[in-house]
């Protein structure tokens, strides 16, 4: 019975941190990448898993720094952290 009720608070812990990455990640496509981050949003559409958008984030880290520089996009990075971790 508590590992049926752990595997619970994980899946849930998962499924929160695959809805705050994805609205973190959306939200800054939409504020700062504008129209250059539509493919980009087809990107994090198309992950399932918090772990998926992990995979995405260097990716998207590159695009940010492209579009906004270097340093914001270190700093947009290092905000995400305590939910990507």
């Amino acid at each position: 019975m508590a590992e049926a009720q752990e595997a619970d608070d994980a899946s849930a812990a998962q499924s929160g941190k695959y809805i705050l990455l994805y609205e973190k990640m959306s939200e800054a496509v939409r504020a700062h990448l504008g129209l250059r981050g539509y493919f980009m949003q087809l990107k994090i559409e198309r992950c399932t898993t918090a772990d998926e958008l992990e995979e995405l984030l260097p990716e998207f880290r590159e695009a940010l720094a492209k579009a906004k520089g270097e340093t914001f996009a270190s700093d947009w990075l290092r905000a995400l952290s305590p939910v990507a971790s």
